[in-house]
């Protein structure tokens, strides 16, 4: 399971301001950290509370957007009250005291994402600039809807990351930013402007600038975080654009990347198969033979090009 501790966490001066730096000290809840980045952060929760009635105040230490996946809680903040069941995200500000109380009967529990505060503006200033700068931040109130799209695709990516199968953390902060963008989205029904988006040779030459660095750097482990600002751009600017204008989210193109630099050495004989895998940027072996198969339908160790395959290229 890929971690990244070591990174700063998403809006980090508020865990400094409240005097604790990790979110288990969150009253009532126990917090299992499944990835975290500069960028995105993502657990599983799980409410300890005993007793149905009004809890005392606590605090989130980032602004989160929290799933349930069984049961139900009503949440009770300055924004107002809302009861947060599987068809709705709670929206939780960094260090805004609130209370939890359930009327449905204890032990709920879900999921959090946290996306760094520039990056969640950004993705409502795309659509509301007039909300990006509001007092109460990105969301002027306690919750929102959860559309059908964000919850798979939010479940699908907790499930790979509790499956033990390494993931490319391009994957993780990407599939996280389309899902924070689907709620955002449904949380303003019917008050979106779309932009438009027009081809541009800003936009093409800002899409041929990323591919240049993926190219020249896929061999080693990559971040969005670090990916945007080499090529002059916000990590989600950069992803709509990406896809827009090359057709392929950037964890696969950087995927393909890597695998079609495996072919060319297994092709050459290549015959230690966790070496390559960590020489192409993988994490691991059983990450390099999953992503391999999932492309190829075959695992690397399998893979002999032979003339027929050549003979078949070539008609």
């Amino acid at each position: 399971m890929l971690r990244n501790r070591s990174a700063a966490p998403a809006d980090a001066s508020a865990a400094r301001r409240s005097g604790q730096d990790r979110p288990e000290d969150v009253i009532g809840i126990s917090i299992d950290w499944l990835f975290e980045s500069s960028l995105v952060r993502l657990n599983r929760w799980r409410c300890r509370e005993a007793a149905s009635g009004i809890t005392g105040k606590r605090q989130q230490f980032w602004r989160v957007i929290g799933f349930v996946h069984s049961g139900a809680y009503e949440l009770r903040s300055p924004r107002g009250t809302a009861l947060i069941d599987p068809l709705r995200v709670a929206f939780l500000n960094p260090l805004e005291p609130y209370q939890t109380s359930h009327p449905c009967g204890c032990g709920d529990h879900g999921s959090s994402l946290i996306v760094r505060d520039d990056v969640l503006s950004e993705i409502l200033a795309d659509h509301r600039p007039d909300l990006a700068e509001a007092p109460t931040g990105p969301f002027p109130f306690p919750s929102g809807p959860c559309p059908t799209r964000a919850f798979l695709l939010h479940r699908s990516l907790l499930q790979e990351l509790q499956g033990g199968v390494e993931i490319d953390p391009v994957l993780v902060e990407e599939t996280a930013l389309q899902v924070a963008g689907k709620v955002v989205r449904a949380a303003f029904p019917g008050r979106w402007r779309r932009r438009s988006a027009p081809a541009s040779p800003a936009r093409r030459e800002l899409a041929e600038e990323a591919r240049r660095v993926l190219v020249r750097e896929f061999r080693r482990p990559l971040h969005l975080a670090d990916l945007a600002p080499e090529v002059g751009a916000t990590p989600y600017h950069l992803c709509r654009i990406f896809r827009e204008e090359t057709g392929f989210p950037i964890h696969r193109y950087l995927t393909i990347l890597r695998l079609r630099a495996a072919v060319e050495a297994l092709a050459r004989g290549e015959k230690d198969l966790s070496g390559l895998a960590f020489d192409l940027g993988f994490s691991s072996h059983s990450h390099f033979t999953f992503a391999f198969r999932r492309e190829f339908g075959l695992p690397p160790s399998r893979f002999r090009p032979s003339r027929s395959d050549l003979r078949r290229a070539r008609i």
